[in-house]
């Protein structure tokens, strides 16, 4: 018969140390004030302010876009619109489905298909593909 282990020792097994050993188990969590969870809160941080430059960096380029594009000023907002829309729904689903998958993959996967997404809507020339681009860009953010 096995001993059960208290709390306490499953606690100091999974605690992050400054430089872990190759072979320790996962963490189950990063203890607040340790130099991982300054690293983590910077990467979450970094991550989030990414994905808002990147979405509401058009907002200034609405009237270029207009030109441009040949749009009316309220068509030229949807380049917003329908990637703040394609984002909020999208939360829903893939929030709902992605729990089993690794944040650290779907957070790096997001990041750079919308970081791709981006200069790919940079030499675009048509609106309705424009828009297409930032549609995709929304779900991946």
């Amino acid at each position: 018969m096995a001993k059960e282990r208290t709390d306490e020792a499953v606690h100091n097994e999974t605690r992050v140390r400054s430089a872990p050993h190759l072979n320790s188990p996962l963490p189950a969590h990063v203890e607040r004030g340790t130099p991982a969870f300054r690293r983590i809160n910077l990467a979450v941080f970094s991550a989030g302010f990414s994905v808002f430059l990147l979405m509401y960096a058009v907002q200034p380029l609405l009237p270029v876009f207009a030109r441009e594009f040949n749009v009316s000023p309220t068509t030229s907002s949807l380049a917003l619109s329908l990637t703040t829309a394609c984002l909020a729904c999208s939360m829903l689903v893939i929030g709902g489905i992605g729990e089993g998958w690794s944040r650290k993959s779907v957070m790096s996967f997001s990041l750079l298909a919308a970081a791709i997404l981006t200069l790919l809507s940079s030499i675009v020339r048509s609106w309705p593909a424009f828009l297409l681009i930032r549609a995709i860009e929304g779900v991946t953010i």
